[in-house]
């Protein structure tokens, strides 16, 4: 004796459809990461360099603290040494 079991199954999601918008802090973080993962899946390096540089530019626009931007290797490498003296 044979039996045969169909089922209904849901359609797959599209392709090209984006999430919907979130309200979240990190929105615009994510949408680049996401563009990353894409490039780095495709081995695309230009796009993938154009996605990490969205990232920083998100990143640098948030509110934050400037430190000094200093040109002293002297005091570089002593911070370097000290890190890995640990």
């Amino acid at each position: 004796m044979s039996g045969l079991m169909i089922s209904k199954r849901t359609p797959d999601e599209p392709a090209g459809k984006e999430e919907p918008m979130q309200d979240d802090a990190n929105h615009e973080l994510e949408m680049a990461m996401e563009d990353f993962l894409r490039a780095m899946n495709a081995k695309d390096s230009k796009a993938m360099a154009v996605a990490i540089k969205d990232a920083f530019d998100i990143c640098d626009a948030q509110p934050h603290e400037e430190g000094p931007h200093t040109n002293d290797y002297d005091e570089q490498n002593e911070k370097a040494s000290d890190w890995t003296d640990r």
